[in-house]
């Protein structure tokens, strides 16, 4: 979906970024990823409530989470419906809704490094459609 209001983000759960990176490079994976245990903090998968890997989480231009499960095909689906509704200028109304890490919920905002220890966060990609992705290479 080059070129849309769409991003793809990782989280990492490798026990190292070096496997992350070569995990990268073997499957050309074109997507930023935080590397899920993070210095001095919480690792996103605790703070997301992840159980299972992968989980994949889809949310709106408004950071309104719309799918969260294991089912790649349905979490694209959702993300290609929601862009086509964006493109198109269709708005949903928001309404005030809890920040939290389920369906319905503000999904709330991580901020750490990638993969090559450059800072970012979800925020960076207000406005568009996110899938993000909690994955590993094992």
């Amino acid at each position: 979906m080059e070129g849309r209001p769409f991003a793809l983000v990782g989280v990492n759960s490798d026990d190292s970024v070096e496997t992350a990176q070569e995990a990268v490079k073997k499957n050309e994976l074109n997507w930023r990823s935080f590397q899920n245990e993070r210095k001095d903090m919480p690792a996103i998968s605790d703070d997301w409530k992840v159980s299972g890997w992968p989980t994949i989480v889809v949310m709106d231009e408004n950071g309104i989470i719309k799918y969260r499960g294991h089912d790649g095909h349905a979490a694209t689906e959702m993300a290609a419906k929601l862009v086509a509704k964006l493109e198109k200028g269709e708005e949903e109304v928001v309404e005030e809704k809890a920040i939290g890490t389920e369906k319905g919920q503000f999904a709330p905002n991580i901020t750490g490094v990638d993969l090559d220890g450059k800072s970012f966060s979800l925020a960076d990609y207000e406005g568009q459609v996110i899938l993000l992705d909690f994955w590993g290479d094992w």
